[in-house]
C-alpha cells in the first residue's frame, strides 16, 4: 500500500537557561545556580498550506517544553555555605553513581570553597590519590573528566579514542568478510563447476 504524503513536519530546537534559587536544608542558606537546557518542539504543515505558520509553531512548542524543562529540573550545585547537596540533587547524583553512593559525606572539604580553587590544589599535588579524591568530592563538576585523564596519564595508560576503537572494529570485521569470501569463491570454483 503506497503511503499518501499529507504535509510537511517541522521541528525546532532551542537551548536557554534560568536563574534557580535554592534554600539549604541543612544551614538554611540562600543561594542561586544557572541552569542550561535545551528542548525540541515540532508540528505539521498538514496539506503544505501553512509552512510559515508551522515553523513558528514549532519553535512556540519548543520554547515550551524548554520552560518547563528548567521549570522541573534541578542541577547538582553544593551549597557554598555547608557544602551539602539538596535531596532532590542528591537523587540525581545517586541516578549517576549508584544507590548507595552519598554525595554529602564529602560535605565539609567543599565547605566555603569551589570545584576551581579545588582543581588548583588537586594539580599541584599531582596524584592518583588528589584526582581520585578531587572526583568524590565534586562529582557535578566539569573538571571530573580532566580529572580522569590524568588519572590515565599517571597510570601511563593512553585513553583509546572512540573513533580509532571503531576503526579498528571495522578492519577486523572487513578482513573476516575479505577471508570468508575468497573461502566461499574458492570452494564454489573447486566444487560448484561440476555439471
Amino acid at each position: 500500500m503506497p503511503l499518501i504524503p499529507v504535509g510537511r513536519r517541522y521541528t525546532a530546537t532551542v537551548s536557554g537557561s534560568a536563574q534557580k534559587r535554592v534554600t539549604c536544608f541543612s544551614c538554611q542558606a540562600s543561594y542561586e545556580y544557572r541552569l542550561t537546557g535545551r528542548a525540541v518542539g515540532g508540528a505539521t504543515s498538514a496539506l503544505w498550506l501553512d509552512n510559515e505558520g508551522t515553523k513558528e509553531r514549532a519553535v512556540a512548542k519548543a520554547r515550551k517544553n524548554l520552560d518547563a524543562l528548567l521549570q522541573r529540573s534541578h542541577a547538582p550545585v553544593p551549597c557554598p555555605v555547608c557544602g551539602n547537596y539538596q535531596p532532590n540533587m542528591v537523587k540525581i547524583l545517586r541516578a549517576k553513581h549508584g544507590r548507595n553512593y552519598d554525595p554529602n559525606a564529602y560535605a565539609r572539604e567543599r565547605a566555603g570553597t569551589t570545584d576551581q580553587a579545588a582543581w588548583q590544589k588537586t594539580r599541584t599535588e599531582n596524584s592518583k590519590a588528589a584526582y581520585l579524591t578531587f572526583i568524590d568530592v565534586w562529582p557535578h563538576s566539569s573538571l571530573t573528566a580532566e580529572a580522569h585523564a590524568k588519572i590515565y596519564e599517571i597510570e601511563g595508560r593512553k585513553r583509546e579514542r572512540p573513533t580509532t576503537r571503531r576503526r579498528a572494529i571495522a578492519i577486523r570485521v572487513l578482513i573476516s568478510l575479505i577471508i570468508f569470501g575468497g573461502l566461499f569463491f574458492l570452494s564454489w570454483m573447486m566444487f560448484g563447476k561440476r555439471y
